[in-house]
């Protein structure tokens, strides 16, 4: 199968998982027992204006009416108005997202190559000294609560040293850049805009940090356990026994071969921290998605969770398709499509 076959059809799939996802989550919340019109008016409200606040919202229709109202909306690109913020969903998914996605990509820079050194040094060196204090790092950045580590940064960091700024993407005094992507790194940089360019990289250090540990040890674990598992093959022992370099062997033979587990991992922790890494925005301050939708679920948001499910879950059916697409490149022999 072609690849911009696969890709269409892929993409033609998410149609009804998204329309299976936004299904469920519907009727989900809805069946949940709250008063949103209470959230707006307020707790002084009288009958009269929640019945109002009620007839404006059409929490006075059957629940299946009001399905079938939002698909309506939906279809025309209107997630609806935010309970809690009162602007449109739509908007505050565009203003909130691109800051996770900045500290994503920032996390990703940091994990991905030191994830993969680490764990291809580490089957090189196998049973070494090296190869135990890397195993340590890993286990100790799985098993560590993220919440606790990134209090420890600030309060090392930002506290006691005063070498990183605290929470938010800059300082108060920092005007932030004209929006261009929504990435203050980015926009700062197209702006010519160095004071908040050097601002937004201090800042995002620390969060970004505090993701990729976690991260990192867990990627150097696949990394380490898939090549070992290369290393044993028989082609190995030919490459061995042909007289390639070592280098040559891990680089151009083992490596290529043993990437297929890590990148399965990278992709779906990128589709997770996509999605919002909600203890990690809220330690730092960080106005993310992941804080977004703690606030909308805390408040029964209704409009805005389904923004968020809806966001979430084109996220991860985009980043499995570009995982998908990755196998192929690592491995040709890998066809996309069943059969081939």
């Amino acid at each position: 199968m072609k690849i911009h076959h696969y890709i269409l059809r892929r993409l033609l799939l998410l149609i009804p998982v998204l329309l299976g996802t936004v299904t469920i989550t519907f009727f989900l919340i809805y069946l949940v027992p709250s008063n949103p019109a209470r959230l707006i008016a307020g707790p002084r409200a009288t009958g009269e204006q929640l019945e109002k606040i009620r007839l404006e919202l059409g929490l006075d229709e059957p629940i299946y009416i009001r399905y079938f109202k939002y698909l309506g909306r939906l279809l025309k690109g209107d997630l609806g108005r935010s309970i809690l913020t009162r602007r449109p969903v739509l908007d505050d998914l565009l203003t909130f997202f691109p800051a996770t996605l900045e500290l994503t990509l920032v996390s990703m820079l940091i994990m991905v190559p030191l994830g993969i050194f680490f764990g291809v040094l580490s089957a090189v060196k196998r049973n070494s000294a090296l190869d135990h204090i890397i195993r340590v790092f890993a286990l100790s950045g799985v098993s560590m609560p993220v919440y606790w580590f990134g209090l420890i940064l600030l309060l090392v960091f930002y506290f006691k040293l005063g070498i990183f700024p605290g929470p938010g993407r800059l300082d108060p005094h920092i005007v932030p850049p004209p929006t261009i992507t929504g990435l203050y790194i980015i926009d700062s940089l197209l702006a010519g805009r160095w004071d908040a360019f050097i601002n937004s990289i201090e800042h995002i250090i620390l969060p970004a940090v505090t993701l990729a540990y976690a991260t990192t040890g867990m990627t150097a674990r696949i990394t380490r356990s898939s090549m070992l598992e290369v290393i044993g093959a028989e082609y190995i022992r030919a490459a061995k026994a042909k007289g390639l370099s070592p280098r040559e062997i891990i680089l151009k033979h083992a490596l290529r071969n043993a990437l297929i587990a890590p990148v399965t991992f990278i992709g779906y922790e990128f589709g997770y921290l996509l999605a919002g890494a909600v203890l990690t925005e809220t330690i730092f301050g960080w106005p993310g998605l992941g804080r977004y939708a703690v606030e909308a679920m805390t408040n029964v948001d209704f409009p805005a969770v389904l923004g968020v499910v809806i966001l979430t879950t084109f996220v991860y059916v985009i980043v499995n398709l570009i995982v998908d697409i990755a196998y192929v490149i690592i491995d040709p022999r890998i066809r996309l499509g069943k059969g081939e």
